[in-house]
Parts: C-alpha cells; sequence; structure tokens
C-alpha cells in the first residue's frame, strides 16, 4: 500500500510523489484515492486505491545502480529501416520500465556516435533521458542527477568506442 512520501512511476503518466489520501464519495459509495503529484508540476493523478497494485505502478529508482550497469552492457544495433527502429524505441519507452528505457538511451547514444539520428530518433532520446532525470529527480537534485548521467553516458560511450577500436 502506497503511503504519504513514497515516489512512484506511473507507466503512463511518469514519476511522482504521493501527497496525500483522499475518500471521495460518488454514488452513495465512499472510495479512497491516492494523490499523486506528478514531476515537473505536470498535475496531480488521483487513482482509486484499490488500482494501486497493478504493475503500471512501481516504486521509483533511488540511484543510478541500473543505469549504470545497462549503460555499460554492449549496445544493440538499431535497425536502419527508421520505422522499425523507431517504433521498438517507442515501445521501450512505452513500458515504463526503467531498464528498458536506459537500453533505448545507450542504444540510441551509440547510433549517434556510429552512424546518425533522425530529428525523431534525437526526440526519442531525449524523451528517455527525461523519463530518467524526473524518475531520480524525485530523490535527489535534478542538476546532481542531470550531470551524473552525462557522466554515466559518456563514460559508458568511450568504453563502447574504445572496444570497437581495438
Amino acid at each position: 500500500m502506497l503511503k504519504t512520501g513514497d515516489t512512484i512511476v506511473h507507466a503512463r503518466y511518469g514519476a511522482g510523489e504521493v501527497v496525500g489520501i483522499r475518500e471521495i464519495k460518488r454514488d452513495g459509495k465512499l472510495t479512497r484515492y491516492i494523490c499523486i503529484e506528478l514531476a515537473e508540476e505536470r498535475g496531480m493523478l488521483m487513482i482509486p486505491d484499490d488500482q494501486t497494485e497493478t504493475d503500471e505502478i512501481r516504486p521509483a529508482m533511488t540511484d543510478t545502480q541500473l543505469i549504470c550497469q545497462v549503460m555499460n552492457r554492449t549496445p544493440n544495433q538499431l535497425d536502419d529501416n527508421h520505422r522499425t527502429r523507431q517504433h521498438a524505441i517507442e515501445k521501450q519507452l512505452k513500458s515504463g520500465n526503467p531498464r528498458q528505457i536506459t537500453q533505448a538511451l545507450r542504444d540510441l547514444c551509440w547510433r549517434e556516435i556510429t552512424n546518425h539520428l533522425t530529428q525523431t530518433d534525437s526526440r526519442l532520446k531525449t524523451d528517455a533521458l527525461k523519463r530518467l532525470l524526473h524518475e531520480l529527480a524525485l530523490n535527489s537534485t535534478a542538476l546532481d542527477i542531470r550531470d551524473q548521467l552525462t557522466r554515466i553516458i559518456n563514460q559508458a560511450m568511450n568504453k563502447h568506442r574504445q572496444a570497437v577500436e581495438v
């Protein structure tokens, strides 16, 4: 059960913090709602208490350990067909899964180094980075997290570049 102060990520709406519980009477029935303030002042999300156990809501990441692990794994070669590539990346981002979002970011960063990114690829890369930043910023300051993620990405891409050159 979620409680005030918990940081969460909703698969569709993104990162947020539980700020309270409201009881609302509707059609004569009293329903408890979990109130979640979304990151980046994107509004309030109210979810019926009995629906918070779905796989659409998960605890927010509190550190960059998973991101480091994924970024340091060998990047996947993305499809040269832009429609196929972008559909696959969009699917990873929509999953809300931090591992898949980080994989998408890693693979797009690597494609940017080894090939090129279309305008849509660049937008997807920015979206992946924002999703991770919003989630991590719930438990830290945004500037620290942005610097830390930039460092992680640069170190991983340099490592991958050196592995290819050998």
